[in-house]
């Protein structure tokens, strides 16, 4: 029975798992943190301070009141987790496609940004009142305030009614959209540049390191508001003191004014111990999902909807280069216009005049749809297994140039369709590689034209970088075709070539060229050669300096010698480069954030007062809905840490 493909439900409810995952691992941390952050603030000068630091405030609760303590607030957490990590990571990408992505390398990091605030705000808005009860919970010992998480809901909202519950949401809610504006993109902006510059592949060490990297700019631009957010939701409302701070702002200057600047990064270090953590179990677990569910026999391929189904054909060729099309059942649920399957190709290019005649395969697998949809309309189809993210070895080179080549002698003026996964990188390269070798068409005019009729640049640099090797390969090789080889180097290559690469005339006709066998680099000829660049009857062969790789005829190539043994280096300013680049903008998205926020907030409040005499009417609808999720929550606590 096939499955649904994935949703912008279903995302949501991934990231929702995952979010309280991380909530149950990450509270003790948590708890720790709520107290160095209010411990000594203007409010509580009673309070001593009796935390220092984050490792002896951990001892000091264990000490005082057991492991049980670690686990304060732990219920409403998972409760507040649970919604609000679903919408700010589970829409994350809907909201992209809102804000205009069509073209995941260049959507800007100014609208990546605004998509999580956007996220952020709607998943603070809903978990709010957990968000209290959770602080509240957590800032005290034992026997302070509250019997548990159903005592806390019922006594806040008797102090106040529904805008009790809502406290503090000004700076939730700026807290918030900083949150997310800076970690969901950060994590986004870190994983597409290091796969598009060929610095990492898709993994868990990129996952991981995407999470850290992420975490700490989180941890960086949110922790003043995290410290004003939590003062805010932990001050009394009633009692001889009353309310200490009358916004987000009147907080934030009692805490310079008596504490210094550093006030508002009391509990950094907990704080990105929370969110650093928090943040690699939330994207961890989630890409592990997501990848769970995109092998199974219903999953569409991740990231298939961000691209287009393709463009145009290829200037002065017949190729068409397209992403998958899936079978009915995968689209189904989908609107009309985002669904593209087999019949939906063939009925576009008979739209746009294409008579299409052969469909090649190098998807890695046979699951997205059933050949007979191509061939019982009389067009051809070829399967070729590639395997992504690595070069395309020889033997998967040298049958797509013959299957296209055998095409082109019979249909020479019908289309071939060309399709991996998203139609981009190994479809790219396999096309701009025949353009290379059988066409001859110099490496750079390939990339580009392929750029330009499919609307989406091959995005894999070891991809890139093999055309550009490949390419000036046979360049050198045109340019010593009148030279005779050493014996010896033609013998070690495996025998001359059986046609010389003057003879390659670059027409479609052209086919079946002998290759001379890959030059195998033995340790003792690389030392023997270095710093020698020969040739070997067909191309040259390479001799390694530093880092570098073998091209799919088997040549050394490495990569601009002089530069690239800094690899090392550049990557690490490349990530000092985004570093820097998501602290000023989420900063500046902060302020503007917190100034808005405030504003709608405190023009707000008549407006919840009002409307609160007629919410009372449904308080006890509201109070069964809670007792529902708080049962709930406990029993997910139960089967996930085995504690009541």
């Amino acid at each position: 029975q096939q499955q649904q493909p994935e949703s912008d439900w279903v995302r949501v409810g991934l990231a929702g798992c995952s979010n309280l995952t991380a909530a149950v691992v990450t509270n003790p941390v948590d708890v720790v943190k709520i107290r160095l952050q209010i411990q000594g603030e203007a409010a509580n000068r009673t309070s001593s301070a009796r935390y220092a630091g984050f490792i002896r405030g951990l001892a000091t609760v264990v000490r005082n009141e057991g492991l049980r303590g670690l686990y304060k607030g732990v219920v409403p957490s998972m409760m507040r987790d649970g919604g609000y990590g679903a919408i700010r990571v589970g829409l994350y990408e809907p909201v992209k496609r809102l804000f205009g992505e069509t073209d995941p390398a260049n959507f800007s990091l100014w609208k990546k940004i605004c998509s999580g605030a956007v996220t952020g705000v709607l998943g603070s808005a809903v978990a709010t009142p957990t968000d209290l009860v959770k602080v509240r919970m957590q800032a005290f010992e034992s026997g302070a305030r509250y019997r548990g998480t159903w005592h806390a809901f019922v006594s806040i909202y008797a102090e106040g009614g529904v805008p009790a519950l809502y406290k503090g949401i000004g700076p939730t809610v700026a807290r918030a959209a900083v949150v997310t504006a800076t970690q969901v993109p950060s994590y986004d902006h870190f994983k597409h540049t290091m796969l598009s510059r060929g610095l990492l592949k898709e993994g868990l060490p990129l996952h991981f390191l995407a999470s850290m990297f992420a975490g700490l700019m989180c941890a960086i631009t949110t922790s003043p508001l995290d410290v004003v957010k939590t003062r805010v939701m932990n001050q009394d409302t009633v009692g001889l003191r009353g309310a200490a701070y009358s916004n987000a702002f009147s907080c934030a200057a009692a805490a310079i004014r008596t504490e210094g600047l550093t006030g508002l990064y009391k509990g950094f270090v907990p704080n990105w111990m929370r969110i650093g953590p928090h943040t690699v179990i939330t994207f961890m677990i989630f890409e592990q999902l997501r990848k769970l569910r995109c092998t199974m026999p219903g999953g569409i391929p991740d990231r298939w909807e961000a691209y287009n189904p393709f463009k145009e054909i290829i200037s002065d060729t017949h190729f068409l280069a397209v992403k998958v099309p899936l079978k009915q059942c995968y689209v189904a649920s989908m609107p009309a216009h985002e669904q593209f399957t087999p019949s939906e190709l063939m009925n576009r290019c008979k739209q746009m005049k294409l008579p299409l005649g052969l469909v090649v395969d190098l998807t890695f697998t046979t699951r997205y749809y059933n050949p007979q949809e191509f061939t019982s309309q009389g067009v051809k189809y070829e399967k070729i297994f590639v395997e992504g993210h690595n070069i395309p070895d020889q033997k998967c080179i040298s049958r797509f140039e013959a299957v296209v080549n055998q095409f082109r002698q019979e249909s020479p003026d019908s289309v071939v369709a060309v399709h991996c996964t998203h139609g981009v990188n190994r479809t790219g390269y396999m096309i701009c590689r025949y353009l290379i070798d059988v066409d001859g068409w110099p490496a750079e005019k390939a990339i580009a034209a392929f750029a330009e009729a499919r609307g989406f640049p091959i995005e894999r640099e070891n991809y890139l970088a093999d055309l550009r090797a490949v390419a000036a390969s046979q360049q050198q090789s045109k340019a010593r075709a009148t030279i005779d080889p050493p014996a010896a180097v033609a013998a070690e290559a495996g025998g001359a070539a059986v046609q010389s690469a003057n003879s390659h005339d670059g027409s479609w006709q052209n086919q079946k060229q002998s290759r001379p066998k890959p030059y195998d680099h033995p340790a003792s000829r690389r030392k023997a050669i270095t710093g020698f660049h020969g040739y070997n009857g067909y191309q040259p062969y390479g001799v390694q300096y530093n880092f570098g790789y073998y091209d799919s005829y088997g040549n050394y190539f490495g990569p601009n010698y002089q530069g690239q043994s800094h690899h090392a280096m550049a990557t690490t300013v490349i990530i000092v480069a985004m570093a820097t680049e998501v602290i000023i903008v989420a900063m500046a998205t902060e302020v503007i954030i917190v100034a808005m926020a405030t504003k709608v907030i405190n023009g707000a409040i008549p407006e919840i007062n009002m409307a609160n005499r007629e919410i009372n009417r449904t308080v006890l609808l509201a109070c069964s809905v809670l007792n529902w999720l708080n049962c709930t929550a406990r029993c997910t606590m139960h089967a996930t840490t085995g504690t009541s």
